[in-house]
């Protein structure tokens, strides 16, 4: 095994734990700022949800200014692949989990995207509130969010549509919706696997393109193709795919790692381009 060191989402030091809270899950992903985001479009408690991100080697989203959330909001509105209508609040609107709660503090809002009970506060009190120490927030204001209504609502969810589009509310415990996973980048020293029971590829070396073939019920949507050195040089989407194909013909010649994103799992693979 050869070990190598670029930058990648640190999930993949996590790669054989098995996310098994969303069997087969619909993913859409997106990449900002060092950070990759998967909206997972699986209907979840916040608490679910927080274990689930945990699995998948992220955490609940936190959206920390305002470029990060106008970037990351862009996205969700706009991708074909997002279906807003499964994802629907008690008050009607499509709105997705994100990692701030107050359910240990009332009032006392902090990014706990891991549910582990330790977080940065970022608000407190109700839609008459303040920020923390200047930190973003993009409450609803039409009605002033947060306001607690009916004493239980401790969970942040961002709102696709409806009243306060694009704006933030907190919501009650039992509301089961899609929920926004992200997973910070790092420089990570990490193992290529070789894991035949699990994927197959071919040919090696390539020259055109190179074919992926799962060997288990796992399912592929998505590749990031790297240069030893880090720098990546492509993204390839696909819809949970037994088999997928990669176009290399405008690659130059050299060696190449391709994490490739499995429903479960995650690997990384090495190949020859020439």
């Amino acid at each position: 095994m050869t070990k190598l060191t670029l930058f990648v989402s640190s999930l993949i030091v996590f790669s054989q734990v098995n996310a098994q809270c969303v069997p087969n899950p619909n993913v859409v992903t997106f990449s900002y700022d060092g950070h990759d985001y998967e909206l997972i479009q699986e209907t979840l408690s916040w608490e679910d949800a927080a274990i689930c991100a945990v699995s998948r080697g992220g955490y609940l989203a936190e959206i920390n200014s305002q470029q990060e959330h106008d970037s990351v909001y862009q996205w969700l509105s706009t991708d074909q692949n997002i279906t807003p209508n499964g994802t629907i609040d008690v008050f009607g609107a499509a709105s997705i989990w994100l990692g701030g709660t107050d359910k240990n503090t009332e009032g006392d809002w902090v990014w706990d995207g891991d549910d582990n009970a330790s977080g940065t506060s970022f608000w407190l009190g109700q839609s008459n509130g303040s920020a923390v120490g200047g930190a973003f927030s993009a409450w609803g204001t039409s009605p002033p969010e947060p306001d607690n209504s009916g004493g239980d609502q401790n969970y942040l969810t961002w709102r696709l549509t409806g009243n306060n589009t694009s704006l933030w509310n907190d919501l009650h415990a039992p509301s089961s919706l899609y929920f926004l996973i992200e997973k910070d980048m790092s420089s990570a020293s990490i193992t290529e696997q070789n894991n035949a029971s699990l994927l197959s590829l071919y040919p090696v070396p390539s020259s055109n393109e190179i074919n992926l073939a799962t060997n288990s019920n796992e399912r592929i949507y998505r590749v990031d193709l790297f240069t030893l050195s880090g720098q990546l040089v492509a993204t390839y989407h696909f819809e949970n795919s037994e088999k997928a194909t990669l176009n290399l013909s405008k690659l130059d010649a050299g060696q190449y790692l391709l994490n490739i994103y499995l429903n479960n799992d995650q690997i990384v693979k090495r190949t020859i381009v020439h």
